[in-house]
This record gives C-alpha cells, structure tokens and sequence, in this order.
C-alpha cells in the first residue's frame, strides 16, 4: 500500500469513527430486547420487522 492510500485509508477511519461518535452521542438506540425479538422471529411465519430504536435521552 502506497504513502498516500494508507492516509486517504487512515482519514476514512477517522470520518467514519467520528460518524459513530456523534450518533452515539446522540442517545437513541435499540434495546436489547427489542433486537432479541427480531433475532428470535427470523424464519417463521410471524417474522418481525427491523426494530425502532427504542432507547432516547429523557429530552427527546
């Protein structure tokens, strides 16, 4: 791998961390709970649909 591609490769990490952080700072996720009741509908006949999130900061 070249000079350049490991920093252009280095700069997407970044963004793509920096991306993470700030959704995760944003306080909304999915209960493990809720995931489990997907998981456990795969593949019968009452398959659930992807989960909302469920879990929000009190201000929101």
């Amino acid at each position: 791998m070249t000079t350049e591609a490991m920093r252009r490769s280095h700069e997407e990490k970044r963004a793509a961390i920096r991306s993470a952080v700030a959704e995760a700072e944003e306080g909304v996720f999915i209960s493990q709970e809720a995931m489990d009741a997907w998981v456990a509908s795969w593949d019968t006949d009452d398959e659930l649909p992807p989960p909302e999130p469920d879990i929000r900061p009190a201000s929101k």
